[in-house]
């Protein structure tokens, strides 16, 4: 049988003028470095370094990252061209200010440059949008694929040009997330979410430094030597910052989780990793009462839970409720474009024709004269009830867009007119049947209105060619399920449960 013909390598070797201004290099910094540590810290040329440039996964990764650092010079060339034609942001601060280069499509067609030009201008006027939509699939992602590399240095490089630019994102989650008007909510899930979107962008660093050379002529430090040579030679890296991220190396490999480590640690305790597990879990701290029992339940650091010495008392539990929403919702251009659905639902649900309008709607359920200047009986269910509405339509209040204190006071004003003995709608009449059809009608809203998906996936409809929700996927075909709180009945149960709760009172509201 004739011999099969030699596959081609993935990746094209070092050439022999690469291995050569390696090997050189490499004995340059060896005696360079040497002149900055002490005797018992002396490094040594590495003999076997030639037989190592001809494995494929070390030449693998210099290939890999000569490709990125080209995709990421053209994409900081589109920003420029961009720039030069529409401005630059005056937004301060500017949270995409060092990143939104990530998001432009180097292709080079008509559709490509529509879709630059949509997203520069987004930019301009409305970064949180683009956060919300790009930051927020992050921060929904599925860590699966990248602990799967097993650590090992070209599968995380192919990682990293697979979910390209992702990891990058991971990399600035924390500045540029807090910069971008986050919920309160959000602010706070900052507190765990940081290390999860940290560790996804943890092939950057290497990708950043292994577009150099000096990557692979580099000798191997430990922690120690690459700080006593960074602080004793700091011309070295000073103006570099390149040899700066090769020498970081060391830090990065002594101090922080890799990724199979820090996942790892979900694997070991039985927590799957999947989609959109860090919007639905968090890590707590607690205290404990007299009984036992959780109380002052603060949002933490995973780090905190995953301690071998743990300081106080710490466990992973499911978000739910506001906590959920706000999460989801992530800043303040969701929470705006999300409540206009809102409005838009509650309108149709009450049966207003025009625009939404607060004080329309508090005077149209105002009290007779009677009740309002004469007995001063208006219930503190309804009260209550109205205040929850005119909170979760104001964005300076902390009960803005909150559904569960919403729902808990439009419940608690039906539960009053049952505890008043009425059964039936039918016999209502005046203020109170008006009163009770506007709770229906928000309960309606709260039901009726968009997911919070819906609204980043509207978005993402405006731009072509569309947007691609690849942040940090496994590799296997994961089903995306919105994770969207527990949804109250449908609006013919909520009608049907009204009538059982709210009748009319024979005395005035």
């Amino acid at each position: 049988m004739p011999n099969k013909p030699k596959e081609a390598p993935k990746y094209k070797p070092f050439t022999e003028e690469e291995k050569a201004k390696i090997l050189a290099r490499h004995q340059e910094l060896v005696a360079r470095m040497n002149r900055s540590l002490p005797p018992d810290m002396q490094l040594s040329v590495d003999q076997n370094l030639a037989k190592k440039l001809d494995d494929p996964k070390v030449y693998g990764i210099y290939r890999i990252a000569q490709e990125m650092e080209e995709k990421r010079n053209a994409q900081k060339a589109i920003q420029e061209s961009l720039a030069a034609k529409f401005g630059r942001s005056q937004q301060r601060p500017d949270p995409l200010s060092r990143t939104i280069f990530y998001e432009f499509d180097t292709s080079g067609t008509p559709a490509a440059t529509a879709y630059n030009e949509k997203m520069y201008q987004d930019y301009l006027h409305d970064p949180q949008k683009i956060i919300a939509m790009r930051y927020g699939a992050l921060m929904e992602s599925d860590p699966t694929g990248i602990y799967e590399c097993d650590d090992d240095p070209l599968k995380l490089a192919e990682y990293y040009k697979d979910t390209y630019p992702d990891c990058e994102k991971g990399f600035v989650f924390q500045p540029v997330v807090t910069a971008g008007d986050p919920t309160p909510e959000m602010r706070k899930a900052l507190n765990s979410m940081v290390k999860p979107m940290e560790t996804i962008g943890y092939p950057v660093n290497m990708m950043r430094a292994a577009k150099s050379l000096d990557y692979f002529a580099c000798p191997n430090l430990t922690l120690t030597q690459s700080v006593i040579i960074q602080n004793a030679d700091k011309a070295l890296h000073a103006n570099d910052d390149t040899m700066k991220r090769i020498l970081d190396e060391a830090l990065v490999k002594d101090t922080i989780d890799t990724p199979k480590q820090f996942f790892g640690k979900f694997v070991e305790r039985g927590i799957k990793l999947e989609k959109g597990m860090f919007v639905k879990y968090r890590p707590e701290s607690y205290d404990l009462d007299a009984e036992g029992n959780p109380i002052n339940i603060e949002e933490t650091k995973y780090d905190n839970v995953f301690s071998d010495a743990p300081r106080g008392n710490f466990r992973i539990s499911q978000r739910d409720g506001n906590n959920l929403q706000q999460v989801q919702m992530m800043n303040a251009s969701v929470q705006r474009e999300y409540l206009k659905g809102w409005q838009k639902s509650f309108n149709q649900a009450s049966g207003t024709i025009g625009e939404f309008n607060i004080a329309e709607i508090e005077d149209r359920h105002k009290g007779g004269f009677i009740e309002r200047y004469i007995r001063r009986n208006t219930s503190r269910e309804y009260k209550e009830f109205l205040q929850a509405f005119k909170e979760y339509n104001d964005p300076k209040s902390k009960n803005y867009l909150n559904r569960d204190n919403l729902l808990t006071k439009g419940n608690g004003y039906l539960q009053h007119k049952v505890d008043q003995g009425y059964r039936s709608m039918d016999d209502m009449k005046g203020t109170s049947l008006g009163r009770t059809k506007f709770v229906i009608a928000t309960i309606t809203a709260c039901q009726n209105a968009p997911l919070i998906q819906d609204v980043k996936d509207e978005w993402a409809k405006e731009y072509e060619p569309p947007i691609k929700r690849e942040a940090a996927l496994s590799a296997k075909d994961v089903e995306d399920k919105p994770l969207e709180s527990e949804q109250p009945a449908n609006e013919k149960d909520l009608e049907k449960e009204a009538e059982i709760q709210a009748e009319e009172p024979t005395q005035t509201l």
